[in-house]
């Protein structure tokens, strides 16, 4: 587990008769809020990549985390923490254990049910919502890397 502190501190301006001890004190309560982000590192077991979660107590859509949303995937929850997956560019199919192994006679792993648990899970974090006219905004966009997936 990594911890981060995160510091707003006001401005403070410091004269040289102030005691070095007196302006470090200013200094210290002084700051406006002092927040942790709390990140847990996961080797992903599909990918071997390491995955970043932040400590959250929010589901994607605003309302409190419970355990039935932690999906293992993006979602977790360790310790009665829930940790959120940072994602940095993409939301790769494999994440979900989708392998994409097939070979040139069609043998391989049937990636069917995993595809569709990938689209379940991120449905219900990315939902789309409509803006008029039949526009729809939100939704998600899954990354195949290179393979044969059989569906």
């Amino acid at each position: 587990m990594i911890i981060y502190i995160k510091m707003m501190c006001m401005k403070i301006f410091f004269s040289p008769r102030l005691s070095p001890i007196l302006a470090v004190l200013l200094w210290v309560f002084g700051c406006a809020s002092l927040s942790a982000q709390v990140f847990l590192e996961k080797k992903d077991p599909y990918t071997g990549e390491t995955a970043v979660y932040e400590q959250t107590k929010v589901f994607a859509d605003g309302t409190p985390m419970t355990k039935a949303k932690a999906d293992g995937v993006m979602y977790l929850v360790k310790d009665n923490d829930f940790y959120g997956r940072r994602i940095e560019n993409h939301i790769n199919v494999k994440w979900f254990g989708v392998k994409g192994d097939g070979d040139k006679n069609d043998l391989g792993t049937d990636d069917t049910k995993a595809l569709e648990n990938a689209v379940k899970i991120l449905s219900q974090i990315y939902k789309g919502y409509d803006l008029s006219g039949d526009n729809l905004y939100g939704g998600f966009t899954l990354y195949f890397p290179a393979g044969k997936y059989i569906v």
